[in-house]
């Protein structure tokens, strides 16, 4: 009998054998995102980078001058006057402004005169007159100069 209630103490639930815990210790190197993509396994570090990462922080909006705040102005100009002074001990020459070239409308004939360009007529009269003189200019002469060889080799390949 005693057998009996051993066995049937053995079936209850209300013993149980305490199992042995397993312990489990997850150590990764890589970051979270790289682990859990199925991806490629040779994937570049940009593509895992954020933009700020790659190109820095933006230095800020561009503007317009008359945009600018009083502030704004202040700090170009102290960074104009730092430069000049950089140059300055640096013994360089300090140059605030670009010369000017002549663009070609206002270019002046030899002569000296002054033609106003106040129409297209005056201005292929003026042309027609530099054509009669023989007056061209060197770029002018110096084209007619190669399209005249070029007609003569013309010439010279169809002689037998």
């Amino acid at each position: 009998m005693n057998e009996l209630f051993a066995e049937l103490d053995f079936l209850t639930y209300d013993t149980t054998v305490n199992q042995k815990e397993i312990e489990i210790k997850v150590i990764s190197d890589t970051p979270a995102l790289r682990s859990e993509e199925i991806g490629p396994s040779l994937v570049s570090t940009y593509s895992s980078m954020a933009p700020e990462e790659i190109d820095g922080k933006a230095r800020g909006a561009f503007m317009d001058k008359s945009e600018r705040s009083a502030t704004d102005i202040k700090r170009h100009r102290r960074k104009v006057k730092s430069k000049i002074k950089a140059r300055k001990e640096a013994g360089k020459e300090v140059t605030f402004k670009k010369p000017k070239t002549k663009s070609q409308a206002d270019l002046r004939p030899v002569d000296g005169a002054k033609i106003k360009w106040s129409n297209s007529t005056k201005v292929f009269k003026a042309l027609q007159d530099e054509i009669d003189h023989g007056t061209l200019s060197k770029k002018a002469t110096t084209k007619a100069k190669k399209e005249k060889v070029l007609e003569m080799r013309k010439a010279k390949s169809f002689k037998l």
